[in-house]
């Protein structure tokens, strides 16, 4: 029995955290990292659940409907900032103690993520209007955005991937929403070289911009993926990408694509309201996770 719990728990672990990337747009390598790490070492745990990871998000974003509903503005300037900060996340982790790091960004982040929640609890039920395109139909003529508000429109410009143009209100504005953007991307590269906790970080951004379920998750992963593609690139170059991974990652493709298909149909059930409370509540129990883990790593 024990023997095939711990040959079944792989592969659980990575169906859960298929499904739940697939819904949200981000957190598999979150949720699925600190698991893996209990049943293997971390020179192996981490680079699965990173190469995994970038399979959920691939897959997600080159679907027709998924790609049509990116913003490109909003992905070009958050992962270019958040390529600059993960360095920075990086140094942070090697010069300053990891459970303080581990705790103070995970606390933090799971406070911001309960304060938006109960703002999104309180707001009355309204989205955007836009038709939901047929996910996985194959088709590429699904609608763009009908309507998206000032501030998103300052804030994208004319280079977003809806189309929207800024309005004509000056530059000043447009200037003040882009280091806005810019500055949520740092912070979820900061994040991310530390903690892991980047994608958090920029649903807890996304989420109060005026985008619906389809364009959130849409670009989320959009960004994760831009940020993931270039921690894979580093660990191909340190020699971390081997044999032994392939021959993982095939033997766990049924639990991925299983955790995707699932995700796919929970993501298309989820009313508007109730996904921007899901995706919320996700970055809350990654940041307080987070920290408790840290906790018990140091009690150890």
């Amino acid at each position: 029995m024990a023997v095939t719990a711990a040959l079944l728990a792989p592969h659980l672990i990575i169906f859960a955290s298929a499904v739940a990337a697939t819904v949200t747009g981000y957190g598999f390598v979150l949720l699925a990292s600190p698991l893996l790490l209990m049943l293997l070492p971390p020179s192996e745990a981490v680079p699965l659940s990173i190469a995994l990871g970038w399979v959920v998000i691939s897959v997600l974003v080159t679907r027709p409907a998924v790609w049509a509903a990116v913003e490109r503005g909003y992905v070009a300037r958050l992962a270019a900032a958040g390529l600059l900060g993960i360095p920075l996340g990086a140094t942070l982790l090697l010069t300053l103690p990891p459970l303080v790091l581990r705790v103070a960004l995970g606390l933090v982040i799971a406070t911001l993520a309960l304060f938006s929640l109960r703002a999104s609890l309180k707001t009355p039920n309204q989205s955007p209007v836009r038709p939901e395109p047929v996910e996985g139909d194959g088709s590429t003529s699904s609608p763009r955005t009908a309507v998206v508000g000032a501030q998103a429109q300052a804030e994208t410009g004319a280079g977003s991937g809806s189309g929207t143009a800024a309005p004509a209100g000056g530059a000043g504005g447009t200037s003040f929403g882009w280091r806005r953007i810019l500055f949520a991307g740092f912070c979820g590269g900061v994040a991310s070289g530390t903690a892991g906790l980047g994608g958090s970080v920029l649903v807890l951004y996304l989420s109060r911009r005026d985008l619906d379920k389809h364009r959130l998750r849409a670009t989320s992963a959009a960004t994760v993926w831009c940020t993931s593609s270039a921690t894979l690139v580093v660990y191909a170059g340190t020699g971390q990408l081997h044999g032994d991974l392939l021959r993982s990652l095939l033997v766990l493709a049924p639990a991925l694509i299983g955790g995707m298909l699932a995700g796919s149909l929970v993501f298309r059930r989820l009313p508007e309201r109730r996904f921007r409370q899901v995706t919320l509540t996700f970055a809350a129990l990654a940041g307080a996770a987070t920290a408790l883990t840290g906790v018990l790593t140091a009690a150890r």
